[in-house]
């Protein structure tokens, strides 16, 4: 893909993290200090996206993995928007977060948008799965997290605290490129 049409796209995406239903998400409704926690997000794509990109942030600090691939580490509620097509495959497909909350509120929030060869899309908000502690191979599709609870739901995308930070992504598209 040319990187100008690259750009254009992660904009639109980046626009969708505040677009319908995106909501974020902590284990416990109260966050505690200090403290890490674990989630996951499943999904299944029919096929191989043609192309993809993920809009999260993350309050405080935190790893995102998809199908087990480590990615980059955020910190301070920096919104990122990454192409993840060459880490996704047809069928199951998982978004896992390692995020550790120094003090204050906390949160996870995660909008992904998947094209497919005929042109349709398909977008995925993030409902979590949760747990406390971490455990082997829990960033990788067929983990039984069947043990996990499901993460709390703080509130949507541009609640306080997060209102100011949240406000500072264009927010193009409010459909979800339905």
């Amino acid at each position: 893909m040319k990187p100008y049409l690259t750009a254009l796209f992660c904009l639109f995406v980046s626009g969708m993290l505040c677009a319908e239903n995106a909501n974020w998400f902590w284990h416990e409704a109260m966050p505690l200090d200090n403290t890490t926690r674990y989630f996951r997000m499943k999904f299944s794509l029919s096929s191989k996206p043609v192309k993809s990109a993920v809009a999260f942030s993350i309050d405080d600090i935190g790893v995102i993995h998809v199908n087990g691939k480590r990615q980059k580490q955020r910190q301070s509620l920096e919104t990122t928007v990454r192409d993840l097509t060459p880490d996704l495959v047809a069928g199951e497909n998982v978004i896992a977060i390692e995020a550790t909350n120094m003090t204050g509120a906390a949160g996870v929030i995660v909008r992904a948008v998947f094209t497919f060869e005929d042109g349709k899309t398909l977008a995925v908000n993030g409902k979590f799965k949760s747990a406390d502690r971490m455990q082997e191979g829990w960033q990788i599709p067929g983990f039984d997290s069947s043990s996990w609870k499901d993460a709390a739901l703080i509130g949507p995308c541009n609640m306080a605290p997060w209102t100011k930070r949240v406000n500072h992504v264009p927010f193009l598209d409010q459909t979800g490129g339905k």
